[in-house]
């Protein structure tokens, strides 16, 4: 068995593994476990409904499958919930949580992802090219193209990704369930976390990885810039954020 920390990637709701392209490259230098979640990606959905359940139950029996003995989790949006769900189950196995833009609270259909639900209704509906005409037609999405373009763009990759149409119960499915049942849960978390959250992000509030951050004991927030507004700002402070959370003799980072 190998009992040496590996890093596994989380992506988020509508990406892949290529989110993670290059982000954690100067801290983790080996090629981290990377799986594509069933309906994203060219990784067909299952028959059955897609969940954080279900999720974590995949990437826990892929770890297994390859003999982790140790590892640190790496999620963004729904990643980290799938990345909670995960550390909840097997403490034992994950030592290290970087929360990257949490999405969810405690409750499913929350009001940030109500777009990316939208899409999903309107994918299952109809064409792609009649989806990114009711999108554009939407108040709230036709404010962000004006406002925050990067974070529109991100929006539109959901209809426009490969297979959207064929995957498009995956988005409402998910948006529908939630990683937690109650805030409470992640006060059980006994591992060293990292809470990432930025500004200027309306599908990952900072609010959210703000409260994330003071649930879990052992956690650091660390508020970056926004990925949309700032990525290289962002991908700088998180590599200097990354160095104080990886020493061995790492002090909580200043918030």
């Amino acid at each position: 068995m190998n009992t040496v920390p590996q890093l596994m990637v989380l992506h988020g709701l509508g990406a892949t593994t290529d989110q993670f392209n290059g982000m954690f490259d100067t801290h983790f230098p080996d090629a981290p476990i990377a799986m594509n979640m069933p309906g994203h990606g060219e990784r067909p959905r299952e028959n059955g409904r897609a969940s954080f359940d279900r999720f974590a139950a995949l990437a826990l029996d892929a770890l297994d499958q390859l003999q982790v003995g140790s590892v640190t989790l790496a999620g963004i949006s729904m990643g980290s919930g799938i990345a909670v769900k995960m550390a909840r189950q097997r403490p034992e196995m994950v030592n290290g949580l970087i929360l990257m833009r949490p999405a969810w609270m405690d409750k499913p259909n929350p009001a940030n992802l109500k777009i990316i639900r939208d899409i999903g209704v309107w994918l299952s509906q109809g064409t792609q090219d009649e989806a990114i005409e009711r999108l554009n037609a939407d108040p709230f999405y036709a404010d962000l193209a004006h406002s925050n373009p990067a974070a529109a763009k991100s929006i539109l990759g959901a209809i426009t990704r490969p297979h959207a149409s064929d995957y498009a119960e995956v988005l409402t499915q998910i948006v529908e369930d939630s990683p937690l049942a109650s805030l409470a849960e992640l006060e059980a978390l006994t591992t060293k976390t990292m809470v990432v959250g930025t500004p200027d992000d309306p599908l990952h509030p900072i609010e959210i990885a703000q409260a994330w951050a003071a649930k879990i004991p052992d956690a650091t927030l660390c508020e970056l810039p926004s990925k949309y507004t700032a990525p290289a700002a962002f991908q700088s402070e998180l590599e200097a954020a990354l160095d104080q959370f990886l020493s061995p003799t790492s002090t909580k980072i200043s918030e």
